[in-house]
This record gives structure tokens, C-alpha cells and sequence, in this order.
């Protein structure tokens, strides 16, 4: 895939502290990128530069192939921003909001129209449009937010917590949007807190602590740091020993009917199969439970913080 982004060593001070040192990764296109870390790990301000809203202090960043400091209002053309805090005014209608915020892209006549009616059917929001913003949800406020942010047709999308505060079932609204925005080709640079938005979203993973990266790979690769998949099986009586010979983490439990042991496959499922044919030679297999590592798993093992520290 083309890269839509390309942040190079971006480096940045406040008041002599260094808060982001060298941060390099790449948005692809048609990719969903999530930027996280412990608060204060540098994402607001590796974002801030990227958007071309505050210059760094070493490094430089591309999007599209133009220069976030040399060339802002380009940047401001390729990128579209939603922010933590949802960005609309509360007195207006969805279809006041959209025109408004049209009018400051240049959007006009028939093409304003058609790409708020466009976007307006993307976020589930058509039947709404006359309605004012303070009589919504927070859910169809959020995307409302959304559909602001992709008015003018961006490529690349900077969504900051873009489910922050809404319930369930708006959330999976989000992420179904965002899903379908991937597909058509957007560039998208997340940041959030939630570990379930990444396990959902995320194509490749940036973790930041302390201003520096500490993971910058492929989502597969990423989880792999959390030990692989965690396996238990029950079985009839306890198997020879020579058959479990390099499983991870091996712990037994008995029973009166059965013997259970977990263990972890640092590759993955893969070699789960050829075990199982291994084991039921000499005894029962009686049940099959697996756990993939989750990014809460990932993020712990890596940090060993909590993402809200």
C-alpha cells in the first residue's frame, strides 16, 4: 500500500523537556493506524504536529506528499480532524452545521448539497437533518462530528477518541463507519483509550511512552508480544510428558472426571492441531478453550501501566 502519511523523526520540546523524541511511523492508505500510550506519552502533540496545528522542534512529516510546515493549507485540504470535544453548534440543525462548515472548505452550491446529503446517509443521520443538535444524543452528536470531518472528502482521516463518552450501540455505529471509510480507501491515524476500538479497528500499532516509540508493527506481530494464544484443554487423564515438550506456561488443574492444563502457543494456533492429534493417541480430548491476546494484554506487557495512568 501507498503511504498517505510519513512522520520522520518529528521531535518536540515545552519549556526544555523533550515531550515527543523522534517519532517516525507510516499511515497507509487504506489502513486504520492507532497511536497510543500512557497519558503524557506524546500523542497529542505527535498528532498536533502531523495536522500541521503546532510546529516540531526537529524531524518533519508528509501527507501526500506535501510538507505539514511548508504547505499548511494543503494539509489542511488532504486531513480531516474530530477532535476529542464534539465540534458543532448545538442551536443548528445537522443540515445548518454541514453548510456552515461546507462554507469554510469552499464548498458551494449543488456540490455542498450533495456532499452533505452524502455524508449525512453515511452516518445515519438523514432523517434527522432539521432537527437541532441540542435535541440529539451523544452517540448522534459524535457522528455528526464524523460527518463534518469527512465534508470536504479528506483521504486521511485523525480521529481522536472518536467514541469517547457514547454508549454501545452508537460506538459499533462508529466502528462500522470507520470499517466501510478503511474499505474506500481513507487513511486512518486513531487515537484512543478504549483496547476494544484497537482490537476492532487497528491494522498496525504505535505505542508511545515517554515521547519515544517503543512499537511500531503490523497488528499480528503486535499481538504476538503478549505471549501468543492461551489454550486450555480438558482431558480425560494426564498425557506423557514428552508430548508437551516446548508449550509455555503450563499449569494443571484436577478433578474427579477430568484434568484440565493451560498453557500458551507463543506462534499463534497454528500448532494446535498437529498437538491435539499427538495427545488423543493416549488419552480424551474433552473440551477446547482458546483466549486470544487482547491490546489490553499487549499494552501491559509492553508498559506495564494501565493506558489511563
Amino acid at each position: 500500500m501507498a503511504a498517505a502519511a510519513e512522520v520522520i523523526e518529528l521531535s518536540k520540546k515545552f519549556r526544555g523537556t523533550t515531550v515527543v523524541d523522534q517519532v517516525s511511523f507510516t499511515v497507509e492508505t487504506g489502513s486504520v493506524l492507532a497511536l497510543l500510550g500512557p497519558n503524557g506519552a506524546g500523542k497529542s502533540t505527535t498528532v498536533s504536529m502531523v495536522c500541521g496545528l503546532l510546529r516540531s522542534d526537529g524531524g518533519h512529516a508528509r501527507v501526500l506528499g506535501d510538507d505539514v510546515v511548508s504547505d499548511p493549507k494543503k494539509i489542511h485540504s488532504h486531513v480531516g480532524v474530530m477532535f476529542q470535544d464534539t465540534i458543532v453548534y448545538e442551536d443548528l440543525t445537522a443540515d445548518e452545521n454541514l453548510r456552515l462548515f461546507g462554507g469554510l472548505h469552499g464548498l458551494r452550491g449543488k456540490r455542498l448539497r450533495d456532499r452533505i446529503s452524502s455524508v449525512l446517509e453515511l452516518v445515519q443521520l438523514t432523517d434527522h437533518r432539521k432537527r437541532r443538535v441540542s435535541t440529539y444524543s451523544g452517540g448522534m452528536k459524535r457522528r455528526l462530528a464524523m460527518a463534518v470531518v469527512l465534508l470536504h472528502e479528506p483521504p486521511m482521516l485523525v480521529l481522536d477518541e472518536p467514541t469517547l463518552g457514547i454508549d454501545v450501540q452508537a460506538r459499533n455505529a462508529i466502528w462500522e463507519r470507520i470499517l466501510t471509510l478503511r474499505e474506500d480507501g481513507h487513511a486512518i491515524l486513531l487515537c484512543t483509550n478504549y483496547m476494544e476500538e484497537v482490537d476492532r479497528l487497528a491494522d498496525h500499532v504505535v505505542i508511545l511512552d515517554h515521547g519515544r516509540v517503543v512499537v511500531n508493527e503490523p497488528m499480528e506481530k503486535v499481538r504476538a508480544r503478549a505471549g501468543g494464544v492461551a489454550v486450555r484443554l480438558s482431558m480425560g487423564q494426564v498425557p506423557p510428558s514428552n508430548l508437551l515438550e516446548g508449550l509455555q506456561d503450563m499449569r494443571w488443574e484436577t478433578s474427579d472426571q477430568h484434568v484440565v492444563l493451560s498453557f500458551r502457543l507463543p506462534q499463534g494456533a497454528a500448532d494446535l492441531p498437529r498437538l491435539l492429534s499427538t495427545i488423543e493417541g493416549h488419552t480424551s480430548i474433552l473440551g477446547i478453550e482458546m483466549h486470544e491476546p487482547t491490546m489490553s494484554d499487549v499494552f501491559l506487557a509492553i508498559t506495564g501501566r494501565e493506558l489511563r495512568d
